[in-house]
């Protein structure tokens, strides 16, 4: 009980603060699971990525850990084999290849292509890409490559990695935007909380200027815009570009909205924003510099009301689905609110974007995720929406318009991915720092439950 109340002191302290020292504690265990807030896997689907946040700065660094799936795998078929309870608090350090060690209360987690100088990517297998986190502590935008190889994983955030290391330390030129070394001689402003990159990797809005990435923060609820983000180097030729101002104050999420206003022309680059202080979805356009990369900005085109939320407004994560091979429906538009506790769903009618239905959830909805599955009709949409306080994860068939399922979880579930070929699910427990595995096979008697545990639930301070 005493580590909730502290927990939760700590989230207001932070939350209204604005920069933090990482300290002088101990070297994090490279090993453990500690305060989990990003996940993403490999498009090999070779190697899951966490981002731990060392949210109670205990440790001197957060990590980022690179784990075998192949090995994560094996154990589940062996679990549902066995059918034993060992199998929900298993040691993750059996499963661990490499860290690198980061700053304090990393947010969010992206795994996205290397281009090389013509835009293409340079591993179309996706066993060499990069690692997209912003911090909060360093108020930076770090990037990490990744190598996977038959003998294990490269991580690499500095000159001197190697395969399989853990403890190393990401250099200062791996993390963007401390340093006004761009055409507008500005810096990141505080409170980097989350990242959205153009939807499709293949398209031009992509790979332009060696990619795009916009963060809003969290305390401003400002907009930063980076350029390079994807271009290969070493160390990465990254830059920020722009910080839109003026916009609703307590970010949340951001997510890509690329719109193809007319077939022959590539798909306008655009993102929506959340806040806790609105009730409407802010979008903003990407507008190209045609001369310089790093002078290339954004822009407010819309503000979108969401007339189910009447008075309420704090809004927790925004994701977008566009059709499925073989639908004909228009593109859908998820959020997660607090206020009430609901799934909003919207839609685009044409190129305009409109909300029309509050779906309940449990108390203390957070992130939300799209997945894909076939339960015998095609590649269909579920939505999953994350119920942090609740202890449980929502699965929204929006097909059938009804929830299919609410997944009891350890504490404070937040962050969600999905291994599609292998058919299971991730979902990173923030209170208990714990990954858990969810079946996502319909064939089997477990679909849409938790079948295995990533590291053994603790707790704050645990």
């Amino acid at each position: 009980m005493a580590g909730q109340f502290l927990l939760a002191g700590l989230l207001v302290a932070l939350e209204s603060s604005g920069c933090y020292a990482t300290g002088d504690g101990p070297a994090p265990d490279d090993a453990r699971i500690y305060f989990p807030t990003g996940l993403a896997i490999s498009p090999t689907g070779n190697t899951l990525f966490v981002a731990n946040s060392d949210f109670d700065l205990r440790f001197a660094a957060g990590t980022v850990q690179a784990f075998d799936l192949g090995l994560v795998r094996a154990e589940v078929a062996r679990c549902l084999s066995a059918k034993t309870t060992s199998c929900y608090g298993t040691d993750a350090g059996p499963f661990l290849r490499s860290t690198v060690r980061i700053g304090a209360f990393a947010s969010d987690l992206r795994v996205i292509p290397r281009l090389d100088a013509s835009g293409a990517q340079i591993d179309p297998t996706g066993a060499k890409g990069r690692l997209v986190l912003p911090v909060r502590g360093d108020a930076t935008l770090t990037l990490i490559d990744y190598e996977e190889s038959p003998g294990g994983v490269l991580l690499r955030c500095s000159r001197d990695a190697a395969v399989n290391s853990k403890g190393g330390t990401c250099a200062p030129e791996w993390r963007i935007g401390r340093e006004p070394s761009n055409a507008r001689a500005i810096t990141l402003g505080g409170e980097p909380f989350a990242v959205a990159l153009p939807s499709s990797f293949a398209d031009p809005g992509f790979t332009e200027q060696g990619g795009i990435a916009a963060v809003v923060h969290q305390s401003s609820g400002d907009v930063s815009l980076f350029v390079g983000v994807s271009a290969e180097g070493t160390p990465p030729t990254a830059k920020l570009a722009y910080a839109l101002t003026g916009l609703s104050p307590a970010g949340t999420s951001i997510g890509p909205l690329d719109i193809l206003e007319r077939k022959d022309q590539p798909r306008t680059p655009r993102f929506l924003v959340t806040s806790r202080s609105k009730s409407f979805v802010q979008v903003l356009q990407y507008v190209r510099d045609q001369g310089v990369a790093d002078r290339s900005s954004l822009t407010l085109v819309d503000n979108v009301l969401m007339p189910t939320q009447a008075s309420g407004f704090d809004t927790r994560g925004v994701v977008v689905d566009p059709p499925n091979p073989g639908e004909t429906r228009p593109t859908r538009v998820f959020l997660t609110s607090r206020s009430p506790a609901s799934i909003v769903v919207g839609e685009l009618d044409g190129t305009r974007l409109r909300f029309f239905e509050n779906v309940p959830m449990p108390i203390g909805p957070s992130r939300i995720t799209r997945m894909v599955v076939d339960e015998g009709f095609g590649p269909r949409t579920r939505i999953v929406a994350s119920a942090f306080d609740a202890r449980s994860f929502v699965v929204y068939d929006p097909d059938g318009r009804r929830i299919s399922s609410v997944v009891p979880t350890h504490r404070g579930p937040y962050a969600f991915a999905q291994d599609t070929k292998n058919k299971l699910g991730f979902v990173a427990n923030f209170t208990d720092s714990t990954v858990q595995v969810i079946d996502l096979d319909p064939s089997h008697p477990t679909y849409q439950s938790i079948v295995f545990s990533i590291g053994i639930a603790n707790g704050p301070l645990g």
